[in-house]
């Protein structure tokens, strides 16, 4: 295919990166894709762990687009606007250094606002003048949206609004089904979201999936028709490392779980840990590595009260055939409470 044949493409709201399922499913998605063709869109909290070798134009929506009403906006991080680069042989790791700051909001303040739903309402994103001219210079024919919250979503109608192109929204998980499922007033924050999000997608041309069993649910939900699109994988970056033996035929043994901890995937870890744990006590030599790029503070401290549990560091995409590999039993960890379920699903 021809260089001319590909549409200026401004993606909304996901980073490419190889840590996450959403980054590493837009990567595969858009590999190939002419690098002059294709920007990035997003909050501070949006751009982590961002890699280059597909899109190296991010557009950072900082202080002038992203508003905290007073007085939530003393206490949150502040983001500057505009173009930003990033440094490809930083390190994945994280510090674990965490001041007063960063422990009040993170176990107070955010849990505070989630309760009283008013994490819903006490932000939002404009479209500044920086922000349209650089719109003008790079000139996108399509919008390709991945949202998960209210202001997320408000932000993506301006946004298709304002431009009048083409978009496209695709869907990771089913936070719909969660995003308000707990607190004050979270029937009416449920209402809505449902409303908004129904009104965004009535702007959009074009739905994709991670399933075809979404496609089918949200077919019903929303009357609309969406297309899967899961993420693959290149199987000549795994084959090497494919496993032939499965005896066990060393004392200290390797339980490894890969992936998201959180909302479905969180409760069943815990249990798998205590098992081990007791497992241990009768002179077992039984390790539950954890490999994840989405591990907060509190469940990392829950985790680690737990005698044979060892925290992975951050890892390239790349690097996980070898790691898995190497562990003698893998885990699939989900939840089946009636949330957890929901959002999985």
């Amino acid at each position: 295919m021809i260089q001319d044949n590909y549409h200026r493409i401004l993606i909304l709201g996901q980073s490419f990166n190889t840590t996450t399922g959403g980054g590493i499913t837009l990567s595969n998605l858009f590999y190939g894709w002419p690098k002059d063709k294709i920007a990035v869109v997003g909050t501070g909290h949006v751009l982590n762990y961002v890699t280059t070798n597909i899109c190296d134009t991010y557009y950072q929506l900082g202080n002038e687009e992203h508003k905290w009403i007073f007085p939530f906006n003393l206490i949150q991080r502040k983001y500057s606007s505009g173009l930003r680069s990033f440094d490809q042989t930083a390190s994945f790791s994280l510090s674990s250094k965490k001041g007063l700051r960063s422990i009040l909001v993170n176990k107070i303040f955010y849990p505070f606002l989630g309760y009283l739903g008013l994490f819903h309402c006490v932000s939002k994103i404009t479209i500044s003048k920086g922000f349209e001219q650089w719109l003008a210079e790079f000139k996108p024919e399509t919008i390709f949206i991945q949202v998960s919250s209210l202001e997320g979503i408000l932000f993506a109608k301006r946004l298709v609004d304002y431009l009048k192109i083409p978009s496209a929204i695709h869907m990771m998980d089913d936070w719909p089904s969660t995003i308000s499922s707990r607190g004050l007033f979270k029937n009416y924050w449920k209402r809505k979201i449902d409303k908004e999000f129904k009104t965004l997608l009535n702007s959009v041309n074009l739905y994709l999936s991670i399933s075809q069993p979404m496609s089918d649910e949200y077919k019903i939900r929303y009357d609309k028709d969406f297309k899967a699109f899961h993420n693959p994988i290149d199987i000549s970056k795994w084959i090497p490392f494919h496993k032939t033996d499965f005896n066990i035929n060393r004392a200290y043994i390797t339980i490894l779980y890969s992936g998201r901890i959180g909302m479905g995937i969180m409760d069943s870890l815990f249990e798998v840990a205590a098992a081990i744990d007791k497992l241990n006590q009768n002179s077992s030599e039984i390790h539950l590595h954890i490999q994840s790029p989405s591990l907060n503070d509190r469940i990392k401290q829950k985790l680690l009260n737990f005698n044979c549990v060892v925290i992975n560091t951050i890892v390239d995409y790349a690097e996980l055939p070898s790691i898995l590999s190497k562990a003698e039993i893998l885990v699939i960890a989900n939840d089946f409470d009636r949330q957890g379920l929901n959002f999985l699903r």
